[in-house]
């Protein structure tokens, strides 16, 4: 009845149908689940109508559904959110366009953005296993939606460095990512050169990985070998000590050597100096994650209906994840 009564409002283009249906469930007596089972079929609906009036008109809904989620949760969680160290790297991809957001639209953040990386990262993971249904889907940039979790990366260091700004300890992060790169190369390269001999992955296309020694060949080794893993990692998994994890960190480290070797003369952002910088910065980088996650949940409510919540949690939500099922006794 809920998708019914959305997709009604929505085929007619008549925008006020759906908020007065959305009002109409918001002051149901605790009927919690409903409230979140409207929002998700709004979502839905909106996004295959291509209605954008509407779809902004759910979009508002986000807000209302994350008190819910807050009222629902269990007491003592917060204790229990992973603590998250930003990425510098992460930080300064996104600042540039974040300081181009015309100041009226920035979203001041008052969110624990440790609990927001671990929910941006739930939900990614969740559309990316049908990342080829999400790439097809109109209006939304595919590229963006995966690299949320990276901006949320770059949201928690900026709430770090505004925090903490004004700190002379000397910066040491050139030399500690060199060393941390030629290790993963290390890593992944001899991996490869297993797989290669065993016959799982060509041999041509580890060769030229090998030529040159300097910082920027280090870069360019491990963006081939990043995308080499990715490219074959339904044949190589379980068959390489290298976990996604290590995969993820070269990408960061290749990412982070690339901005601080950029050529003379190219434009590169740099760290906020003052405090004052640093939280505009931190609130900016908040608003871009905003943006970017209402079409995360744009693409889960088309993917996942009344499953929204759980697989493409909002936020701030302190709902626990689905218990993982219990290993097989030997």
């Amino acid at each position: 009845m809920l998708g019914a009564a959305a997709e009604h409002g929505a085929k007619r283009g008549a925008e006020k149908h759906a908020q007065l249906a959305w009002g109409e469930y918001a002051n149901a007596d605790g009927r919690r689940q409903s409230l979140r089972g409207f929002h998700s079929a709004a979502v839905l609906v909106a996004f295959r109508v291509g209605n954008r009036a509407f779809t902004n008109e759910v979009s508002a809904m986000t807000a209302f559904e994350e008190e819910l989620e807050l009222d629902i949760c269990d007491p003592g969680i917060d204790d229990e959110v992973p603590a998250v160290t930003g990425s510098e790297a992460a930080y300064l991809r996104f600042v540039e366009e974040a300081r181009a957001l015309p100041a009226d639209q920035v979203i001041v953040c008052r969110a624990n953005v440790a609990l927001a990386y671990h929910n941006v990262k739930r939900g990614v993971d969740a559309v990316w296993e049908k990342r080829d249904v999400v790439a097809k889907l109109p209006g939304i940039e595919a590229k963006r939606i995966f690299e949320l979790p990276e901006l949320a990366l770059g949201v928690a260091h900026a709430a770090d460095l505004a925090a903490r700004v004004g700190d002379k300890e000397p910066n040491k992060q050139y030399a500690s990512l060199v060393s941390q790169g030629h290790g993963k190369r290390r890593l992944l390269l001899a991996s490869l050169d297993a797989c290669a001999e065993a016959g799982l992955v060509p041999k041509n296309e580890i060769a030229p990985i090998r030529r040159g020694s300097g910082p920027l060949d280090l870069v360019g080794d491990l963006a081939t070998l990043v995308a080499l893993f990715r490219k074959y990692g339904d044949v190589l998994k379980h068959k390489t000590p290298v976990m996604a994890k290590d995969i993820e960190e070269a990408s960061e480290i290749e990412t982070a050597l690339r901005q601080l070797l950029k050529p003379k003369g190219t434009p590169v952002a740099k760290a906020a100096s003052t405090p004052e910088q640093a939280v505009d910065d931190r609130d900016r980088l908040w608003t871009l994650l905003v943006r970017g996650h209402a079409d995360l949940r744009r693409v889960g409510g088309f993917l996942f209906g009344a499953a929204l919540s759980e697989k493409v949690p909002a936020l701030q939500s302190r709902l626990r994840p689905p218990p993982k099922p219990a290993p097989e006794p030997a």
